[in-house]
């Protein structure tokens, strides 16, 4: 384990912190985006691709760009989708057809997860 923790800790300083700041503060908001900024907008940590990375942009049109790698030696994969115009700007479509996933998965801002969650219970949570 301690491998695990050292590689993960040398890629995720960050991550490693505040899962740990997690698991000794209930429900702890990491993260918090000032008024204005699209909540989506950072680096993400995926627990099903826990050796990869998501990096999250939204610029004024309300186009997202999302620039991912699944594991180390993997390629890098840019998608871009609009945010759904809801009240809040909270929700997008992400098409992941490209890399073999599904279209148009709803993906919703948790702000009780801090992190972009989608309907198969996955959440990316966000590091900074």
């Amino acid at each position: 384990m301690e491998g695990v923790i050292t590689s993960f800790t040398k890629r995720w300083p960050d991550a490693f912190l505040a899962d740990v700041w997690h698991t000794w503060v209930k429900d702890a908001h990491l993260v918090r985006h000032p008024t204005g900024i699209a909540p989506f907008t950072g680096s993400f940590w995926d627990p099903n691709h826990g050796e990869g990375y998501r990096h999250v942009s939204v610029d004024d049109a309300g186009m997202c760009t999302i620039v991912g790698c699944d594991k180390p030696g993997a390629n890098e994969w840019i998608f871009k989708q609009p945010v759904i115009t809801d009240e809040n700007g909270t929700s997008m479509l992400v098409d992941f057809s490209p890399k073999g996933g599904p279209k148009d998965l709803l993906a919703k801002w948790d702000a009780q997860k801090n992190g972009i969650c989608f309907p198969d219970g996955n959440c990316w949570v966000k590091i900074e």
